[in-house]
């Protein structure tokens, strides 16, 4: 399922455009530390933000992708869900072919969790061989460049936490993250999709304030 970011963030196309354009003349201006030279130079058509739902903890089964990008003429969130558990490959291969045309890749502990998570079962399905690194070049880990940044102001680096402090939204009715898992698997076992659509929400709202903190952040550095 794929939508143009507008149609789900409607006031985003201002806040995405203005934090680009700033972002792209302070790297201009030579004024970035690293990383955020490179999301300056892949934001908006060569970046890509990644965020998973899973069964459970690390090996488990991605049942939902959810993935910020280009369709080469406006930022488009796109989720790919597994109506099955046989349905796993044919999202990651999904995912491999999208991520090919991107040059950085943004996530949230992504470096811990999604990307090894993706890794992993890709490997499993022989999506990919073990030694086959099909990351994008540059993989920004929006936890670690938050931690270095407000680890002294805020009383954590949690992403709702960010959300709430940097962007001013606070969630009411979110699906808590530790209910996610049954959540599938209930939707796998009756094709009921009362608790997914919750689900699919909480992806596209991690998506969006994913991508709103990292531009405040880039701002921040400048």
């Amino acid at each position: 399922m794929a939508r143009p970011l507008s149609a789900v963030w409607p006031a985003g196309r201002e806040v995405v455009d203005s934090g680009v354009r700033r972002l792209q003349e302070a790297a201009a201006a030579g004024a970035l530390a690293d990383p955020w030279p490179q999301l300056a130079a892949g934001l908006p058509h060569r970046a890509a933000l990644l965020d998973l739902e899973t069964c459970g903890f690390a090996g488990s089964m991605v049942f939902l992708v959810g993935l910020i990008h280009s369709d080469g003429q406006e930022l488009t969130l796109t989720q790919w869900l597994a109506r099955n558990y046989a349905e796993e490959p044919s999202m990651l291969w999904s995912l491999q072919r999208q991520l090919a045309e991107c040059d950085v890749l943004l996530t949230f502990n992504g470096k811990s969790f999604d990307w090894p998570m993706v890794r992993d079962r890709c490997v499993l399905h022989r999506l990919a061989a073990p030694s086959e690194d099909f990351a994008p070049p540059h993989h920004l880990d929006l936890l670690h460049l938050a931690r270095r940044r407000y680890r002294r102001e805020l009383p954590d680096c949690r992403l709702q936490t960010l959300e709430r402090y940097l962007c001013g939204r606070r969630r009411a009715g979110d699906i808590p993250g530790s209910e996610i898992p049954a959540a599938y698997h209930r939707f796998a076992r009756t094709g009921a999709m009362d608790q997914m659509q919750s689900v699919l929400h909480h992806n596209a709202l991690d998506l969006v304030t994913l991508l709103q903190v990292s531009l405040t952040l880039a701002a921040a550095a400048a």
